[in-house]
C-alpha cells in the first residue's frame, strides 16, 4: 500500500532561467502520501505549493478550413482553474520524460487522440508565472507550446473525455477566441496576448492571411541569387568496362540522396513527394517546390537556414483509426509538421528509418562496379567501401582510396614525360567524407557521391 503511494508523479525543478537543477519533487502531495511521510519524519516538497520552476506542455488542435481551435473545459475537481474553458489539451513534463512524449501522451489521455510525432509542431515556448488559490497554487511553469494542424474539425463525438481532468470541448474561432482573451472573459483561462502568448495568434494569421502575390515574388527574389549551370561530361577515352561502372555509381549516388533527405529531416521524402505533386496546381506551388530542389529542405540555406515553408505548405496525411470511429466520417486528415528553426546538424539516422536497406542497395550498386570496373586499385576500392556500407569500419575503404590518389599521382607524373595525347580515368569519392549539413557536431554523413575523371592531353 505505501510502495503505492509513493509512486507519486515527480517533476524536474528548473531554475528561473529553466535549466535543470538535478532535484525533482512531487507536483502535489496526496493526503496518503502526507500520512507516511509524516510517519516516517521525511519531509517532501510541492512545486506548486513551493513555486518551483517546472516544464509542461501546451497542445493546440486547430482545423485549417474552419480556422478554429478546439477547447477543453477543465474538469470541475481541477486544482487550478476548475470548469473554465482551457487548451486543447496539456500537462506536467514528468522528470525524466520528453517534451514531445508528453504531449502525445497527455493527448491521448485527456481526449483519446492518438497522433505520430509528425502531427506536432514546437511553435514557441512560454514561461508562466501567476500565484491562484488565494496564495496556494503558485505556478512557475515553462511551457512547450505545440500546435496541430487537422484539415477540418473533429467531430466531438471522436473525442474520448477523461473525467478527471475534462468536462467538454468545443470548437472557436481562432480570432474570436483571441477576442474574448482581450476582454479578460471569467469563463476562460486567462493567457497575458499581449506578451508571449500572442505567437500563437500570430503564427496562424501570418499563415493563412499572407499575400499570395508578396510570397511569390518573395520566392523569385531568392530563386535569382543563383545562376544555373549546367555540367557535362567527355567520356571519349574510357573504356567500356569503366562506363558502365560509371553508370553503377550514378544509380549508387541517387541511394545517397535518399539518405541526405532523411538525415537533414525524418519527414523531408514525405514533404517532397508532397511539394512535387502539388506543384502543377498553381505558380506559387511551382516555386516552392523550385526552391525546395535547390535547398533540399524547407529551410532555406542562403538566409541562415530561415523556414520558406510553413506546416500550411506540407503534406496532408490520413489516420483512419486516431480517434473513436463515427459514423460517416472517414478520419483524421492533418499536416505533417517541421520545425520553423532548422533543427542542428544532420539528424543521423532517424529511429525509423530503414537504414539498412538503403546501404544494402547501394552497396550492391558499388560492388557490380567493382565487378566491372578496369584498374585493380579502383575495384578494391570499390568493394571495400561496399562492405564498409554494411560494417560501418572504413578504415580498408580508406586505405584503398589512398592508394587510388596514390596511382593518380603516379599517372600525372608519367603524364610530364611520356608522350600521350588522351587517357581519362576514374577516382571515386562515395560515403562519409563531408560534413555539409552538420555546422555543429562534425559528424561525416553518408550522403556524398563524387567520381572526378583524370584527363589529360
Amino acid at each position: 500500500m505505501a510502495e503505492t503511494h509513493l509512486q507519486e508523479e515527480h517533476l524536474d525543478v528548473l531554475t528561473k532561467t529553466g535549466q535543470k537543477t538535478g532535484v525533482s519533487k512531487p507536483r502535489h502531495n496526496s493526503p496518503f502520501l502526507i500520512i507516511l511521510l509524516h510517519e516516517l519524519s521525511v519531509e517532501l516538497g510541492d512545486v506548486h505549493r513551493d513555486g518551483d520552476y517546472h516544464r509542461a506542455v501546451h497542445v493546440w488542435i486547430f482545423a485549417e478550413s474552419t480556422q478554429e481551435l478546439l477547447l477543453q473545459r477543465r474538469a470541475d475537481c481541477k486544482d487550478s482553474w476548475p470548469g473554465l474553458w482551457d487548451i486543447s489539451s496539456a500537462g506536467h513534463i514528468s522528470a525524466g520524460d520528453s517534451s514531445l512524449i508528453t504531449a502525445q501522451r497527455e493527448l491521448h489521455e485527456e481526449l483519446g487522440v492518438n497522433l505520430p510525432k509528425d502531427a506536432f509542431e514546437l511553435i514557441f515556448v512560454f514561461l508562466q508565472e501567476c500565484v491562484i488559490n488565494d496564495g496556494t497554487f503558485i505556478n512557475n511553469e515553462y511551457n512547450d507550446v505545440y500546435l496541430i494542424t487537422t484539415l477540418d474539425p473533429i467531430p466531438l463525438e471522436a473525442f474520448m473525455l477523461q473525467e478527471t481532468e475534462v468536462s467538454a470541448v468545443k470548437y472557436i474561432a481562432y480570432e474570436e477566441y483571441r477576442s474574448l482573451l482581450a476582454k479578460e472573459d471569467p469563463d476562460y483561462v486567462p493567457y497575458d496576448i499581449d506578451g508571449q502568448y500572442s505567437q500563437l495568434f500570430d503564427i496562424i494569421t501570418q499563415r493563412y492571411k499572407e499575400n499570395t502575390m508578396e510570397r511569390s515574388l518573395s520566392l523569385q527574389k531568392k530563386l535569382r541569387r543563383y545562376a544555373p549551370v549546367t555540367l557535362s561530361a567527355e567520356l571519349p577515352g574510357l573504356s567500356d568496362a569503366d562506363k558502365e561502372a560509371l553508370g553503377l555509381l550514378i544509380k549508387a549516388a541517387t541511394v545517397m540522396d535518399e539518405i541526405f533527405h532523411w538525415q537533414v529531416w525524418y519527414s523531408n521524402p514525405v514533404l517532397r513527394y508532397w511539394l512535387k505533386k502539388q506543384s502543377d496546381s498553381s505558380e506559387l506551388d511551382k516555386l516552392k517546390w523550385m526552391y525546395y530542389l535547390i535547398n533540399k529542405s524547407p529551410w532555406s540555406c542562403l538566409d541562415e537556414n530561415e523556414a520558406f515553408l510553413t506546416t500550411a505548405d506540407s503534406a496532408v496525411k490520413f489516420l483512419p483509426h486516431a480517434t473513436k470511429p463515427v459514423t460517416g466520417w472517414k478520419g483524421l486528415e492533418y499536416k505533417a509538421a517541421f520545425p520553423m528553426l532548422k533543427p542542428p546538424g544532420a539528424n543521423f539516422y532517424p529511429p525509423d528509418m530503414d537504414k539498412m536497406v538503403l546501404d544494402e542497395k547501394a552497396a550492391e550498386l558499388l560492388h557490380k562496379a567493382g565487378d566491372v570496373a578496369s584498374s585493380h586499385s579502383l575495384k578494391r576500392l570499390l568493394h571495400s567501401k561496399a562492405d564498409a556500407f554494411l560494417s560501418n569500419d572504413y578504415y580498408e575503404s580508406d586505405i584503398a582510396w589512398m592508394e587510388l590518389l596514390g596511382a593518380f599521382i603516379v599517372h600525372v607524373l608519367n603524364l610530364l614525360v611520356i608522350d600521350i595525347k588522351w587517357t581519362l580515368s576514374l577516382d571515386v569519392t562515395i560515403g562519409p567524407y563531408e560534413t555539409y549539413e552538420d555546422t555543429i557536431f562534425g559528424y561525416k554523413v553518408k550522403v556524398f557521391c563524387n567520381a572526378p575523371t583524370l584527363i589529360a592531353a
